[in-house]
């Protein structure tokens, strides 16, 4: 039986600028990453060599963009207004563990695991 995706929190940034970092378990072969902004924000996603796969700002007309990142090992966010931005990586909502109206500036690794 095929279990399913989970976004677990391996490390919780902190500063003004926190990077957090998330294992995702149960990947599966396909890997999707669905954007959502209600707002305006900057942001980056790239994968784990360094290449850009998103580098604009998101507002919600642009809103939702989907992202296929098969095959990437992980996933970096770098996030303009986090309060404004919804992350889905295959199904799975991505909780942001610090809180992003006290933080709007953050950024998210994910290592994407089997």
């Amino acid at each position: 039986m095929k279990k399913k995706p989970a976004l677990k929190v391996t490390e919780e940034g902190s500063g003004s600028r926190p990077e957090s970092t998330f294992d995702l378990e149960n990947a599966g072969d396909k890997l999707e990453v669905k954007l959502e902004s209600d707002d305006n924000t900057w942001l980056q996603v790239s994968n784990g060599q360094g290449e850009n796969k998103y580098y604009d700002s998101l507002t919600s007309d642009k809103s939702p963009v989907k992202l296929d990142m098969s095959g990437d090992d992980e996933i970096y966010f770098s996030i303009g207004n986090a309060a404004a931005l919804t992350i889905t990586i295959n199904g799975v909502k991505l909780d942001y563990p610090v809180d992003p109206q006290q933080h709007v500036v953050q950024k998210i690794r994910v290592h994407v695991k089997e």
